[in-house]
């Protein structure tokens, strides 16, 4: 189904949540994702449209995140993780 949909849509309460793996999860969809302003929506708010309150849902420009969402796959996939880990340290 979502395949099928023209974006995503994530009515999380901000005050809940931190992070979202149905959020890293969409973005192999490539299609518009829409979340609160918070966590890691609010983190990765150059690919994702993101809300503060529900009523402005309805208002927002969505922002099209195709090749946005392969660039972020591709700079954070598991090959990567060790090297990005340890260069933290």
């Amino acid at each position: 189904l979502i395949s099928q949909s023209k974006a995503i849509l994530f009515t999380y309460n901000g005050e809940s949540v931190l992070s979202s793996g149905a959020l890293i999860y969409s973005l192999n969809f490539g299609k518009p994702i829409i979340g609160p302003n918070v966590g890691s929506f609010a983190d990765l708010k150059d690919i994702v449209t993101t809300y503060n309150k529900f009523e402005e849902i309805p208002y927002l420009i969505v922002k099209p995140n195709k090749s946005a969402c392969i660039q972020y796959i591709q700079e954070n996939d598991w090959k990567k993780f060790p090297h990005k880990f340890l260069s933290l340290l």
